[in-house]
């Protein structure tokens, strides 16, 4: 497993794909920190300024980290396939699991360069701006759950890219299934965004309250929203989590589990699942 690891993690850092992706992101991000910095300042000079303001923007970049993971393990993976590296692994004897695990750590790993150079770049925005509203816990939260997701949408693409040998179909499928999971994520939020008025009755001391026939979509949509990593990506724009929003609307959350919790099974079951099937599959 180690060497599958050393020779895999060779070969994703001497990928261009990857550096290019890893690249774009870091100049985005640092564009997008003085964008957040000259924001800030505006709203102090102009005296509209509150703690917490323009965080949104701070973390405007995180539906793009699918999109270059997608771009990366995409064509990392199908690489494997082409250049006959998959069966020449299980021909000197190592076992198909462990080739399976060894591709969703190097994606991961991946995934997670990119997100340290965009923290970077988030980071460097707030310092420039003199503002330094948030916390380390507040910022470490953040991070724990962009590793979340990436690791959620990398365990897509092995998934994908483990059982479709051919390059081209495995980046293309891997960007239509990211664009797609953010159409989703956007409908989602639009759900309680754009709240009908029709979901309500009227309740006691003149409050309203979620109709029966409306609880079912909004339960729904909250679990979409922590199972989807599209929907975690965007809920870090928000200073609200999705227990917040669903409290706020009169719809009580027993218990919850933080998202890295959530992205930790979600991805364990797709690799589990992924795992069965490449098992099974034949490899020529």
């Amino acid at each position: 497993m180690i060497k599958l690891l050393r020779a895999d993690l060779s070969r994703l850092f001497r990928s261009k794909t990857f550096w290019l992706c890893a690249a774009a992101m870091f100049v985005l991000s640092v564009v997008m920190a003085f964008d957040y910095a000259n924001y800030v300042r505006e709203a102090i000079e102009n005296g509209y300024y509150q703690a917490g303001f323009g965080e949104e923007r701070a973390f405007i970049l995180a539906p793009v980290l699918g999109g270059f993971a997608a771009l990366f393990s995409g064509t990392f993976l199908g690489t494997d396939y082409s250049c006959g590296t998959i069966r020449n692994k299980i021909i000197i004897g190592h076992s198909r699991r462990n080739i399976y695990l060894a591709n969703l750590f190097t994606c991961f790993a991946g995934g997670a360069a990119t997100i340290v150079l965009w923290f970077i770049g988030i980071i460097f925005g707030m310092i420039y701006s003199g503002i330094l509203d948030m916390g380390f816990w507040d910022i470490l939260v953040k991070f724990l759950t962009a590793l979340g997701f990436t690791a959620v949408f990398c365990a897509v693409y092995v998934f994908i890219g483990m059982l479709i040998s051919n390059r081209t179909v495995t980046v293309a499928l891997s960007l239509v299934i990211w664009i797609g999971l953010t159409i989703a994520g956007y409908c989602i939020l639009g759900e309680f965004e754009n709240i009908n008025p029709d979901d309500f009755v009227p309740g006691e001391n003149d409050s309203f309250m979620i109709a029966d026939s409306a609880k079912g979509k909004f339960i729904l949509c909250g679990i979409l929203s922590k199972v989807l990593p599209t929907c975690q990506m965007l809920f870090m724009q928000s200073e609200n989590s999705i227990e917040d929003v669903l409290n706020n609307i009169g719809l009580s959350v027993g218990f919850y589990l933080p998202d890295i919790v959530v992205s930790a099974l979600v991805t364990a079951a797709i690799t589990a699942l992924g795992v069965c099937i490449f098992r099974k599959k034949d490899i020529r």
